[in-house]
C-alpha cells in the first residue's frame, strides 16, 4: 500500500459500533504500522474517550483528506457500497465490513472502481483466523483424514426479539442473517473448497419478529462432494440425561454445572429427566461400555410438574417459581453436581449466580 505519509499508514474509521470499537480500532491501534488518525462518528464521542488521541469528525467527508491513506467502513450494511466507492473515488485505500455489497452487481462494480483508481480495496472476513475453521482447514489442507465427501458447517445463534440495532431490526436490502453468517460459512468454504459448480439455497423467515431472512440452509455443488451451511435454528433444547453427566463427572473430576436455557422450559405441563436406561430389559444407571450396547439403551425418566410464569426478568434463584426451582434442585441430587449458575434468556444480563 503506498503512503501518503512516510512513516505509518493513517486511517480514518467510519463508525464506533460493535465492530468499529472491538474489531478494527484495538488492531488499529496496536499495529504500529498503523496510525488510528480520525473517527466517523455521527453524534457520540466514544472512541475518544478510549482513543484519546483520534479527532473525531461528524461527516464521512472529513475522512477523506489529504492525511487519510486508509478509510476502514464499519458502518450499517446500507451504507457501504455508496461510502467504499466514495473514498476510493477520494483516492483512498478501502477496508470494508463484510458484506461488501448487497447483489454481486454492486460488488463488481467497486472492484472496477478499485482498478481504475489504482487502489486496495478489501473486505473484513475475520472468521476466516476463528481456531475451529483454522483447525479444520488444517486437516483438510494436510489430508489427515482422507477425501472429503461432505461437509456441513452450522452457526445456530439462539436468539428471541428483534435485534436491539434498529436498522436490523427494521430490515431492508442486503440486511437479515444470510447477509451476517450465512457471508461468514460462505466465505469459509470457499476459502478451503474454492467456487462451486452449483449453488442452491432454502431461505426461511421463522419467527414473527424478524425483519427478514432468519434461517438459511446453502448447499454448494462441486464435481466430487457437497458443502452444506445453515444458520438460524430457534433456542430448542431436549430433556436432560442425567445419566451422561454423571459419567462426565466420573471421568472429568466435573464439580459445578451451569444450566442454560431455563427459560425454554417454562409453559411446559411435566418436564423429564432421564434418570437410567433401560437395556434389553434390564435397568441401569452408568453408560454402557460398548457403542453397540448403548444404541440399544431406551431413556428411563422421571416426570416433575412445570411452571407457566415468565422468568426471564428474575435475578436470584429464590424468586424462581417452586417448580422450577424443583427441577435444579432434582439435577443437584441426581447427578451429585452443584449447579452454580443458571441462565433465563440468551443475553449476558440473563444470567443468576447461585
Amino acid at each position: 500500500m503506498e503512503k501518503i505519509n512516510n512513516d505509518r499508514i493513517c486511517v480514518g474509521l467510519a463508525g464506533f459500533g460493535l465492530s468499529g470499537r472491538f474489531f478494527q480500532a484495538p488492531f488499529l491501534h496496536s499495529d504500529t504500522r498503523f496510525n488510528l488518525k480520525k473517527v466517523y462518528e455521527r453524534t457520540s464521542n466514544n472512541s475518544k474517550q478510549e482513543y484519546p488521541e483520534v479527532e473525531i469528525v461528524r461527516s464521512f467527508e472529513e475522512l477523506l483528506t489529504t492525511d487519510i491513506d486508509l478509510v476502514v467502513i464499519s458502518t450499517p450494511n446500507p451504507y457501504h457500497v455508496s461510502m467504499a466507492s466514495q473514498a476510493m473515488k477520494a483516492g483512498k485505500h478501502v477496508f470494508v465490513e463484510k458484506p461488501i455489497a448487497s447483489t454481486s452487481k454492486e460488488a463488481r462494480e467497486l472492484c472496477e472502481i478499485a482498478k481504475n483508481e489504482k487502489v486496495l480495496l478489501s473486505v473484513y472476513q475475520n472468521r476466516r483466523f476463528d481456531g475451529d475453521f483454522l483447525t479444520v482447514k488444517k486437516i483438510i489442507d494436510e489430508n489427515l483424514i482422507g477425501e472429503i465427501l461432505d461437509y456441513e458447517c452450522h452457526f445456530d445463534r439462539f436468539v428471541t426479539g428483534k435485534s436491539k440495532k434498529q436498522w436490523k431490526a427494521d430490515g431492508g436490502k442486503g440486511i437479515d442473517l444470510l447477509y451476517d453468517i450465512g457471508v461468514h460459512l460462505i466465505d469459509q468454504a470457499y476459502s478451503i473448497f474454492g467456487m462451486p459448480d452449483e449453488v442452491y439455497a432454502d431461505l426461511r423467515k421463522q419467527r414473527d419478529e424478524s425483519s427478514g431472512i432468519d434461517n438459511f440452509q446453502v448447499y454448494l455443488y462441486y464435481k466430487d462432494k457437497k458443502i452444506t451451511l445453515s444458520a438460524g435454528r430457534e433456542r430448542r433444547i431436549g430433556w436432560l440425561d442425567t445419566v451422561i453427566l454423571k459419567h462426565g463427572k466420573r471421568v472429568s473430576g466435573i464439580t459445578n454445572l451451569a444450566v442454560t436455557l431455563l427459560d425454554v422450559l417454562t409453559g411446559f405441563d411435566k418436564l423429564k429427566i432421564c434418570v437410567a436406561y433401560n437395556l434389553d430389559g434390564k435397568k441401569i444407571e452408568f453408560i454402557p461400555s460398548t457403542i453397540e450396547e448403548f444404541s440399544r439403551c431406551e431413556p428411563i425418566y422421571i416426570e416433575l410438574d412445570g411452571w407457566m410464569e415468565d422468568i426471564t426478568q428474575i435475578k436470584s434463584f429464590d424468586d424462581l417459581p417452586d417448580n422450577a426451582k424443583k427441577y435444579i434442585k432434582t439435577i443437584e441430587l441426581t447427578t451429585g453436581i452443584k449447579i452454580s449458575i443458571i441462565s433465563v434468556g440468551p443475553n449476558r444480563n440473563q444470567t443468576i449466580e447461585i
